[in-house]
């Protein structure tokens, strides 16, 4: 799972930015353990309230016997599912790591994780038509997420330098 999250790292997902614009990149180094805890607590709530309420549209759709509304749902699902217990590891690990450099990278595996499961949710809502779309289009974002995080902001990109150039760039 930590390979899925590490990719999804280098994937990232547009979300809002958590205090006046600035990075949860930048502010990972400068948060202390007390707060990354925190933050991982609040995460893993979202992410389980996120995944109750599809197991909930997922119950009621095979109640109502909506077979493709039901098999969106469970597509959905199983990423959410395996997200949050990849963040619920990485909370753990988060608080035994407590102030070390392990633990910025770990806390921002539990952003991106969050900000995942949230598109997922967002996706599962346009499965039963929610939030405004047309049923089986999926959107990209929530409207209003709890926790305010940008993950684009938390993939640093070692070319945004406009003096540094890849190395040994190809030819081609």
């Amino acid at each position: 799972m930590v390979a899925l999250l590490s990719i999804l790292l280098l994937s990232g997902t547009g979300l809002a930015a958590e205090t006046g614009g600035a990075a949860e990149y930048e502010q990972a180094g400068t948060r202390t353990p007390e707060e990354k805890a925190k933050f991982a607590d609040d995460a893993l709530a979202e992410i389980n309230g996120h995944i109750t309420h599809v197991k909930a549209r997922l119950e009621e759709a095979q109640g109502k016997r909506q077979q493709d509304v039901a098999e969106c749902l469970s597509r959905k699902l199983l990423p959410m599912e395996n997200l949050g217990s990849a963040a619920a590891q990485d909370a753990k690990a988060l608080k035994a790591v407590g102030g070390s450099s392990e633990a910025d990278a770990v806390f921002r595996r539990i952003a991106v994780a969050l900000g995942k499961v949230r598109d997922f949710r967002s996706d599962a809502d346009a499965c039963v038509g929610d939030g405004g779309a047309d049923q089986g289009i999926q959107v990209a974002s929530m409207s209003e997420p709890v926790l305010d995080v940008d993950v684009d902001d938390l993939i640093e990109d070692p070319w945004e330098d406009e003096e540094s150039n890849p190395p040994n760039p190809s030819p081609n």
